[in-house]
């Protein structure tokens, strides 16, 4: 296998993340930008800002997502970075990735100083034309991300039951 990430990650950059499907299909990760909400109790914004993959639903808005990784550290296997939102969408540009109390990752406007990520290549990955380096996320805690699946969208998780997901990273750009 490759290095985890080429020498000029080791700072700041933005990308899309993307997910490898077992069959080797990519899907982005995106986030709940707009849940419908009635009349009488409207949109709560505790709906919106968390992680999944591209839904057809017609409760949920998916927005396209980029992130933006801050380099902190290189270990023997894995690479730790701070991870925040780089996309313009109601304000959610800067907040920071974290988990919730029931491990679902979503976007917070407090920056948790513990809250980092980690990322364990597991594979290269050539889908794109070029080789990348294919790899789990896990959260601070060592935590892998996985999806699960509740009221029709597959939500990404720390922790569960479900098979570890595995992601590459498209639309790379230094800071």
């Amino acid at each position: 296998m490759t290095a985890m990430f080429p020498t000029e990650m080791s700072t700041a950059f933005t990308a899309q993340l993307m997910y490898i499907s077992s069959s080797g299909e990519l899907e982005p990760v995106m986030m709940i930008g707009q849940t419908e909400g009635n009349y009488w109790t409207g949109v709560s914004l505790a709906d919106t800002g968390w992680l999944c993959l591209p839904e057809q639903s017609k409760r949920h808005t998916a927005v396209p997502l980029s992130l933006r990784f801050d380099f902190i550290e290189q270990t023997d296997d894995r690479t730790h970075f701070r991870i925040s939102c780089a996309t313009d969408f109601k304000g959610y540009r800067g907040t920071h990735l974290n988990t919730s109390s029931n491990g679902f990752l979503g976007l917070y406007q407090a920056f948790a100083p513990e809250a980092f990520w980690k990322t364990e290549e597991v594979a290269v990955f050539a889908g794109f034309g070029d080789l990348r380096p294919a790899f789990h996320l896990r959260d601070h805690m060592g935590m892998l991300v996985r999806k699960k699946f509740e009221d029709g969208i597959r939500y990404l998780v720390a922790g569960g039951e479900t098979k570890p997901l595995v992601f590459t990273l498209d639309d790379y750009r230094q800071v």
